[in-house]
């Protein structure tokens, strides 16, 4: 009869843990979000005798508001999974009409202020006559980027400065997806 018991109990107690992740798993969701459009200005470099691929870089910060998404579903704790870029457009937006024909590539990079850059995207093949470029995605987990709801991202970008215009403005807009596991 202990046996039953105990062997009933072992096996209620694994249905019940099996529930728990179950439910778990019910309650996480996702969000998609647009970060904040990061608008910058490259210089053409001064170069004397080389007329060689340049790569010049424009550093930014990315705030992610997950204090927000706490309050709105009335969570106090949180897990983040499957974090990832969804979005990397890259377009020149001064001088006016000028398109991206002095651009060899570019390439997105995201760290942490202390950690190793986790490159997130680059351009393949750009159009000359156009004005932005979508960047091709890589395979990158940003999910503890995301948790720490700060981080910093570059963008590097390889031009050709004789057809560099003396300045170019430019703006990088991103999207990340990311689940949300209440904790």
């Amino acid at each position: 009869m202990t046996k039953k018991i105990l062997l009933l109990s072992s096996l209620f107690v694994l249905i019940l843990i099996a529930g728990c992740d179950k439910l778990n798993d019910l309650a996480k969701f996702d969000v998609k979000m647009n970060l904040p459009a990061q608008h910058f200005t490259l210089t053409k470099p001064e170069l004397k005798n080389s007329l060689a691929p340049v790569d010049l870089y424009y550093d930014f910060n990315v705030n992610v508001n997950l204090d927000s998404i706490m309050q709105a579903h009335g969570l106090s704790n949180i897990g983040i999974e499957n974090g990832k870029l969804t979005k990397a457009l890259l377009t020149i937006t001064n001088p006016e009409n000028a398109n991206l024909a002095f651009i060899n590539s570019a390439r997105v990079v995201l760290f942490e202020a202390t950690g190793a850059q986790t490159q997130v995207a680059h351009t393949g093949n750009i159009n000359p006559e156009a004005q932005s470029v979508e960047l091709i995605l890589d395979a990158a987990d940003l999910s503890t980027l995301i948790k720490n709801k700060n981080f910093n991202g570059r963008i590097y970008v390889t031009v050709d400065p004789a057809l560099m215009p003396p300045t170019a403005g430019f703006t990088l807009n991103q999207a990340i997806q990311f689940t949300v596991n209440p904790l």
